[in-house]
């Protein structure tokens, strides 16, 4: 990372579990998180949030988008045609 020419300042990643990894292979490493690299994941969980530091996490409303999968489901199903953006 340190020896590339232009190294990344932020890491996404696309579970706090992998982000919680890239923190503790950071911290190995010496580099400084936030000063150095930027880490952020996506689930939100508390592992996230008590760890030190605390870990950038999106929110990912899992259940919220299964309610909105089944509700475009079954208007489908009726006949309810969406715009194209919606698809």
């Amino acid at each position: 990372w340190k020896t590339m020419d232009t190294p990344p300042t932020a890491i996404f990643c696309a579970t706090d579990a992998i982000a919680l990894r890239v923190l503790h292979y950071a911290a190995q490493q010496n580099w400084k998180v936030p000063g150095e690299l930027s880490v952020v994941g996506v689930d939100d969980t508390l592992a996230a949030e008590l760890h030190t530091p605390a870990l950038t996490s999106v929110s990912y409303p899992i259940a919220e988008q299964g309610h909105v999968a089944a509700r475009s489901l079954l208007r489908r199903m009726t006949g309810e045609t969406f715009p194209e953006t919606l698809i």
